[in-house]
């Protein structure tokens, strides 16, 4: 087996039969299809089973409820193939989507494709491949317009995720995708290539995990403020290049921002780890803002943080969300 694809599935009986099936379309078929359920109550279960019962190369597995992380490690500890392949269960792929990745990849390597959400339009039959290095990719990864931290788009030598002993932290809730990518690039010695050619499609919930988090009065776990601490663990896996150092730091920035605005939604008091945040922010405000690794509206929201995080959080919540449903906060809410 030369392809193993993991698709860890939590409640989205609504939208898994559509990944599945764009799965099995697959142009070559020499691959493995692991199912990890992640403790499901809405069928989700029920149709993973189904699948694993129906194809001799799709497998069902379950376990407790223990967050995505842990469904993707345990996909990893079952995966037969050469290589291994991330896939979300509320999204989908282009019927070439392994065989590009494929022709792509070598031993040792990473094999990049560009994401597309759902709602937007991409010329699937344009593709330029371009070759980085180490440092390039880290880079990448860490910049908006890159390939940025996901693990699905990308295709991983499953070999070299067991000997370097790379796995997605369990203790993160949050950019553990992005510890995961950068730490693999640490230890890459294939090529490294990124095609430009949207063959994955993102399906944005609006409520989302993530943004969730984002809700006034949201009881956070301690997962959900994890950002700001996920890209400083990418430090010791950062290649010794003062521009990948630079990216790092743009990157932490908008970490440090959307912790406190989560801080912010929730209304308790973070104290420390609210004003290491807000110093990292004030002391690179400057270089985040002047640099090429954050998207417009990012570096918006880091200098109004930098002004008043409470600021920061009503306006983001007015643009995200609607002004008529949180123009009651500017009378409200009192801005510091």
């Amino acid at each position: 087996m030369i392809i193993s694809v993991i698709v860890p599935v939590y409640n989205t009986a609504k939208y898994i039969r559509s990944c599945v099936e764009s799965i099995l379309a697959q142009t070559i078929n020499d691959f493995e299809l692991i199912l990890v359920d992640d403790g499901s109550v809405d069928g989700s279960e029920k149709i993973c089973d189904e699948y694993s019962n129906k194809y001799s190369n799709v497998f069902s597995l379950h376990q407790n409820n223990q967050g995505v992380s842990s469904a993707r490690n345990l996909g990893i500890e079952n995966a037969s193939g050469d290589y291994i392949v991330f896939v979300d269960s509320d999204d989908w792929v282009e019927p070439d989507y392994l065989e590009i990745l494929l022709g792509n990849m070598t031993q040792g390597g990473l094999s990049v494709c560009r994401l597309e959400e759902s709602n937007k339009s991409q010329e699937h039959g344009r593709m330029h491949t371009q070759f980085l290095s180490v440092t390039e990719a880290q880079i990448s990864v860490f910049s908006c317009n890159g390939m940025q931290g996901f693990p699905v788009t990308k295709m991983f030598d499953r070999n070299l995720l067991l000997r370097s002993h790379v796995w997605f932290d369990e203790t993160i809730g949050i950019c553990e995708d992005v510890l995961f990518v950068v730490q693999y690039l640490k230890y890459t010695y294939g090529s490294i290539t990124f095609t430009d050619s949207a063959l994955y499609h993102y399906r944005k919930m609006p409520n989302g995990s993530t943004n969730n988090r984002y809700k006034k009065g949201a009881k956070l776990q301690k997962k959900q403020l994890t950002e700001f601490y996920a890209i400083d663990n990418c430090k010791q896996y950062l290649v010794a290049d003062w521009r990948v150092e630079d990216a790092w730091t743009q990157r932490a920035v908008k970490g440090a921002v959307t912790d406190i605005r989560a801080m912010i939604a929730s209304g308790e008091d973070y104290a420390d780890e609210y004003s290491i945040r807000l110093r990292y922010v004030k002391k690179n405000l400057r270089n985040y803002i002047t640099g090429n690794i954050g998207a417009k509206s990012a570096k918006i929201s880091a200098l109004l943080c930098a002004i008043s995080p409470r600021l920061e959080y009503i306006i983001w919540k007015m643009m995200n969300e609607g002004l008529k449903k949180y123009e009651k906060s500017w009378n409200n809410d009192v801005v510091s």
